[in-house]
């Protein structure tokens, strides 16, 4: 038979909703459309007799397949769709570009993984991060930071491919191509005043 329950908060299409009662919090969340443009994914609540009786991360669902967070919706209960958190862009040599929400204390490795990791042209090696709120440009980031740095609200996570030109950490003018025994040939944006040696090692050294 079925239950009313009452979606709130940023949906696609708030308001109260006829659904089985053997529904979830899953299910009630798609009748009403999703979150909205500036609804959670990380955090759609149910409230039953004004308690919190659970808050669960969409991502776990869509990203992993993992359900197991979802709770059995009974008559009355009401899903909160919370505003969304951060959002960070993860572009380039990923299988998955798009722009991702981050919960508190995600890494840049962490939104790396929620756009499905790096494809197999991908040079995680040299991984770039742009920041609007800094004056600093694409700056490169080492994998071992990457795993550890937390994320913040608006940033760009870019990273390169093995193959073609590799990009620049800021505006740079110079532009060398690298070719035969190195580990890494292509063509690279370098700093004037760049040396010899300097190319070869961005270039991965000599085979």
């Amino acid at each position: 038979r079925g239950i009313t329950v009452y979606v709130t908060g940023f949906a696609q299409s708030p308001g109260s909703y006829t659904v089985s009662s053997l529904s979830t919090l899953v299910n009630a969340v798609l009748a009403a459309g999703g979150p909205s443009a500036g609804g959670s994914f990380r955090s759609l609540q149910v409230r039953r007799g004004g308690k919190l009786i659970s808050d669960f991360d969409l991502y776990d669902f869509l990203l992993k397949g993992d359900k197991s967070g979802d709770v059995l919706l009974q008559n009355g209960d009401v899903v909160f769709v919370a505003p969304a958190g951060a959002q960070v862009a993860v572009i380039g040599s990923v299988n998955s570009e798009a722009i991702y929400e981050a919960k508190a204390g995600d890494t840049l490795n962490d939104v790396l993984l929620y756009a499905g990791g790096a494809n197999t042209v991908a040079d995680l090696s040299r991984l770039h991060v742009f920041d609007p709120m800094s004056d600093q440009g694409w700056q490169e980031v080492a994998p071992q930071l990457a795993r550890n740095e937390p994320v913040r609200r608006g940033q760009v996570l870019r990273v390169l491919s093995g193959v073609g030109i590799a990009q620049p950490m800021q505006r740079l003018q110079s532009l060398v191509t690298v070719s035969g025994e190195v580990a890494k040939p292509g063509r690279y944006f370098v700093k004037p005043g760049t040396t010899l040696d300097e190319v070869v090692a961005m270039a991965g050294g000599l085979t």
